[in-house]
């Protein structure tokens, strides 16, 4: 909306006594009620901006989160005889469900909400009465020009941005070049112990011979591969990124690769390695670095293609992904990668909870009598189709036959 105030000029105006003083006040209408504005703005404009401190740090990070929602206070008054008659009419439109049209002097007519009122009165007022109301604009809502967010995408964007990251951080911060041999070989162990952690936590993929190839060959080489900060970082990404589907092998389960890569954060956000030389120790914080943002954006990349049953399963992992990034973001000592973990928090737990709107909710189905597992699905379903998940819900020993007083089902 754009500021017109001769809009006003056609406006009805009138001259009251208030206080001892004339004030000019310009007729208005709210859902099709007049009455008069004295004082008008507008407030609450502009974006929204949630700053949050970074922990260890005189700095803070501005997150913009959309364009607050405006609003439009005033002062009114109702003129005349009748004024207590207005005063009823306009209490009624302002209690209204629903938003009407706003007829405001410098904004012009749209569609608004009153979001509260108050209405005052004086011994001494005679023929009038005063108020103060607060109106919110109405959201556009037909569509028109509007295009869904593909959140699922944008969540898998955030994460390849942030492997991208991670890689191109360490690419420019990490040399070994020139470093002595015992500051080396410290790097060098470190990155084989970090090598085995990465393959015992991938149980998914310990069985492909292209992982397990890719494994010996960091391993053997490692004080070779560090030489080159960006292959390193690319080998070491593709060890915690690599799935059964990019190798074209089989369909593997998404939430192992979440669950490998929790695993993983867990690893990663532990107390910094020490020893002896603050050099080495520097060099091993930039490979904790790498791998813990590159695993918290795998867990991300891999969430948005889980298939959860109900929204309680989805439920439990927006509170094991919640802990995990938590516990890592405590640890963080780097203003970037505080940043990245939580932008990728804030991702994941967005899509989980947009996911969950749209899943079924765990019951208690009730059973009358002694019934069998068909019926029960004939009787929730009207098909066959969960015939698995029912029994394996609830753990069923004989399908056949059941006692039991109620069964767990899904809504839908």
């Amino acid at each position: 909306m754009t500021h017109d105030f001769s809009y006003s000029d056609g406006l009805q105006k009138v001259t009251v006594t208030i206080d001892g003083e004339n004030v000019e006040l310009v007729g208005c209408s709210y859902k099709g009620v007049s009455f008069f504005f004295e004082e008008v703005s507008k407030s609450n404009a502009g974006r929204q901006i949630v700053s949050k401190p970074i922990p260890f740090s005189t700095d803070h990070i501005n997150e913009d989160v959309g364009l607050s929602v405006p609003e439009y206070p005033v002062t009114f008054y109702l003129v005349g005889a009748d004024c207590d008659s207005q005063r009823e009419d306009l209490e009624k439109v302002f209690c209204e469900e629903g938003a009407g049209e706003l007829v405001h002097p410098y904004y012009g007519k749209f569609q608004a909400r009153c979001k509260g009122y108050n209405v005052s009165y004086k011994k001494d007022a005679i023929e009038y009465v005063s108020g103060s109301v607060t109106f919110v604009p109405e959201s556009d809502t037909n569509g028109n020009n509007r295009t869904q967010e593909d959140i699922k995408a944008v969540t898998k964007d955030k994460a390849q941005n942030s492997l991208d990251s991670a890689k191109n951080k360490f690419s420019t911060t990490f040399s070994i070049a020139s470093k002595a041999k015992t500051i080396v070989d410290a790097v060098s162990d470190f990155t084989d112990d970090l090598i085995n952690d990465i393959n015992e936590a991938r149980a998914s993929m310990r069985s492909v011979s292209e992982f397990m190839m890719e494994v010996s060959k960091i391993r053997a080489n490692v004080s070779i591969i560090l030489q080159t900060p960006g292959d390193f970082a690319s080998r070491l990404q593709n060890l915690l990124t690599m799935t059964l589907e990019t190798l074209g092998i089989d369909d593997g389960d998404p939430v192992d690769y979440v669950n490998e890569s929790l695993t993983m954060m867990d690893n990663g956000s532990g107390s910094s390695s020490r020893t002896s030389s603050p050099v080495a120790d520097d060099l091993l914080a930039s490979i904790q670095s790498l791998v813990l943002v590159s695993a918290a954006a795998t867990v991300v990349k891999n969430l948005v293609n889980c298939k959860f049953d109900s929204a309680s399963e989805a439920s439990e992992y927006q509170d094991k992904v919640h802990a995990a990034f938590e516990a890592a973001i405590e640890n963080a000592t780097d203003v970037s990668d505080y940043q990245n973990l939580q932008d990728l928090e804030a991702s994941a737990l967005k899509y989980l909870r947009d996911s969950m709107s749209s899943l079924p909710v765990v019951i208690e189905y009730s059973l009358p009598a002694t019934t069998n597992v068909l019926a029960v699905c004939f009787d929730c379903y009207g098909d066959l189709d969960k015939l698995d998940d029912v029994i394996a819900r609830n753990r069923l020993s004989n399908p056949g036959i059941i006692t039991r007083r109620s069964l767990k089902v899904l809504s839908k």
